[in-house]
């Protein structure tokens, strides 16, 4: 904010200002208050222990000011997080462990709202005063080793907090900042009577990620945090881009509930950007984000820590990124949509499927600019199409190419050969695979096997052959379906009627209960026991309403297509948004076909962009039969007027 932008303030900004820097003070005094610094301390001990951290106070230390690890794997690197309360201290005291031996300090790190502060093992040599039992420091290829001569080795190292005075000075600092944006974005234009729907979006972001805060938690869940953490190598068995995106948010936050919160800005704030984009009155708009966002199935699915609803939530702010080029015409437009689309199809493994519909369109939209014929205009819009997804393999080429490789082929195939082999009481399983017995196997695979998920048959036949085999079984997979249809048309038609819930039995899988348990001791930070069985308790009612059957918004999209596409051949309403209402419900649609052939498991999730995808192509559709109808009263009345 310049002198002279100062001076054109009127007497009604300022006291507008005075009163967002007051707010945006309580706002920034509140976060540093509730969300703690870090001391992050990167360690390798050479024998199983643990480290006790205290902090100084009146009396020296005691241990009520003391922090205290789990317990470290040895000859592991390993890293202690100790939360810190909105405090300043000037240094520290590390007891390494309760036995004499060596650890390794790698650095330490101190993590805080006013950025990050690192220490290395030479300035930590500098630094450090052993305490008691401890020879002297020296810095060796692991870091700082520290030699412990005795059971209570302590050592005291200078690390300073910012000062009171610091962290209130940038408190104010940043609250000017924001009090000043914040009163330009509510004097915009393009804004005025949203100020409801930005509201709403905000309560319903913070009210979801606190209340489930750090979200739902399985074990593909704490692998991936683990891989962001440093603590597992990185492979391509989980997306490699979320986790260098919950590695860069736990420098923002250092818990693994801050995916949460991402998760819940960018759904609610996607589904209102998607309103605010299909709808012109805000009361049609706040119905349309509580409808959407409100819907069990996707609001569920957006509390867990998982690569789908990333997905989903990428492919629904695509969607909307579509909906503003319509609008708007405008080339940002199509780039924040292919921005999003890569994301989708980077989060996960079958992602291309859902976006290729919606690729297609974005080149359609691109090329028709250029104002060529049909047939000119279907040639650069393949073409176009082939490019974005070369660029796209590219892309995820480069993201995946600094990570362990990982086979997942088997996990499917075997899955199919099983389901074949029990259909047909005989071992049709090639035997370079590796087996629990080497006897008659159909047994112990009938007791194993479960027909909604595949891992419980590993237990009996692996699905990792060995690596001269890997691309002869999906020979000797693609020779058993094609001499055995029966069965494996069976097999999957069965896995394809659980998900879509038409089967008469209960939906597989439709959340995780809860959070696994975990090293970090990380449960649920604003729930007690009693709400979270509470909350069980009501997602298993919607479970078991229509709200959860797919097949209920597959026909849904089937209605969208069929619609939009007549209204297009016919040149009714906006050809473009009825072209887009049919391509978003075809991604959901060809999204659940999908599943037929490459489900792993009948798990819920797999099929939550299809009712994402006819909820939004519905209110796309709508939105032009809306104003097409609006359009014809305007002529009527007209011609009224002439008569």
């Amino acid at each position: 904010m310049n002198l002279m932008t100062m001076r054109a303030m009127t007497r009604r900004d300022w006291i507008s200002y005075s009163l967002l820097f007051l707010l945006s003070v309580l706002i920034l005094l509140a976060v540093r208050l509730m969300v703690p610094d870090y001391l992050v301390i990167y360690l390798k001990p050479a024998s199983a222990d643990s480290v006790q951290v205290f902090f100084p106070n009146d009396e020296g230390y005691s241990e009520t000011e003391s922090w205290v690890s789990p317990r470290i794997e040895a000859g592991t690197a390993s890293r202690v997080d100790v939360p810190l309360r909105a405090r300043h201290f000037s240094h520290v005291r590390l007891d390494l462990g309760s036995q004499a031996g060596d650890m390794a300090i790698e650095k330490i790190e101190m993590q805080s709202l006013f950025g990050t502060r690192i220490w290395w093992p030479s300035e930590l040599l500098t630094l450090a005063k052993p305490v008691q039992m401890i020879a002297p420091l020296h810095v060796s290829d692991d870091g700082l080793l520290v030699h412990a001569t005795g059971n209570d080795p302590a050592l005291e190292v200078p690390l300073a907090t910012p000062s009171l005075r610091r962290q209130g000075g940038v408190i104010v600092l940043l609250a000017s900042l924001l009090a000043f944006a914040l009163l330009r974005v509510l004097r915009s234009r393009y804004l005025q009577g949203t100020g409801a729907l930005v509201a709403c979006t905000l309560l319903l972001t913070i009210g979801f990620a606190y209340k489930f805060f750090p979200g739902f938690m399985s074990f593909d869940s704490f692998q991936q945090f683990r891989q962001a953490l440093g603590q597992l190598e990185a492979n391509d068995a989980h997306p490699v881009i979320m986790m260098h995106i919950w590695r860069l948010l736990l420098n923002v936050y250092h818990h693994a509930g801050v995916l949460l919160v991402f998760h819940q800005v960018i759904y609610w704030f996607g589904i209102a950007l998607f309103a605010y984009l299909v709808a012109r009155r805000l009361s049609v708009r706040i119905l349309l984000l509580l409808a959407i966002g409100f819907c069990p199935p996707l609001l569920i699915l957006s509390l867990h820590l998982w690569k789908d609803v990333g997905m989903m939530c990428a492919l629904g702010i695509a969607v909307a990124a579509l909906v503003g080029y319509v609008r708007q015409s405008h080339i940002a437009w199509l780039i924040a949509c292919l921005l999003a689309l890569f994301f989708a199809f980077a989060v996960r493994v079958n992602g291309f499927i859902p976006v290729m519909p919606l690729l297609l369109l974005v080149s359609y939209f691109a090329v028709s600019k250029l104002g060529r014929s049909k047939w000119q205009t279907a040639g650069l819009t393949a073409a176009g199409v082939v490019c974005l997804s070369f660029a796209f393999g590219v892309g995820l080429n480069l993201l995946n190419s600094n990570v362990k490789k990982s086979y997942g082929m088997g996990t499917l195939v075997v899955w199919d050969m099983v389901a074949i082999s029990l259909a047909e009481n005989e071992d049709l399983l090639p035997k370079y695979l590796p087996r629990s017995t080497t006897g008659n196997i159909i047994p112990a695979l009938a007791a194993a096997n479960s027909r909604e998920a595949n891992f419980p048959s590993y237990s009996v036949v692996s699905p990792y052959p060995p690596e001269a085999f890997q691309k002869q079984l999906v020979r000797d997979w693609l020779e058993l379906v094609v001499t055995h249809p029966g069965p494996y048309l069976r097999h999957r038609a069965h896995l394809l009627g659980v998900m879509m819930g038409v089967l008469d039995q209960k939906i597989y899988y439709p959340y995780h209960p809860g959070i696994d348990e975990n090293e970090f001791k990380i449960g649920f930070s604003n729930m007690a026991p009693e709400e979270v069985q509470w909350s069980f308790r009501l997602f298993n009612k919607f479970v078991d309403s229509i709200l959860y059957r797919p097949w209920v918004y597959v026909l849904l999209a089937m209605f969208v297509v069929t619609v939009a596409s007549a209204r297009f051949l016919k040149t009714q309403g906006d050809r473009q948004m009825n072209l887009l209402a049919a391509a978003v419900a075809i991604s959901g649609l060809v999204g659940t076909a999908s599943m037929f052939v490459i489900a792993t498991a009948a798990d819920y999730r797999y099929i939550t962009w299809t009712i994402f995808a006819a909820l939004q192509a519905t209110a796309i559709l709508g939105s032009d039969l809306w104003h097409s109808a609006q359009e014809r009263n305007r002529v009527h009345q007209k011609g009224d007027g002439l008569e």
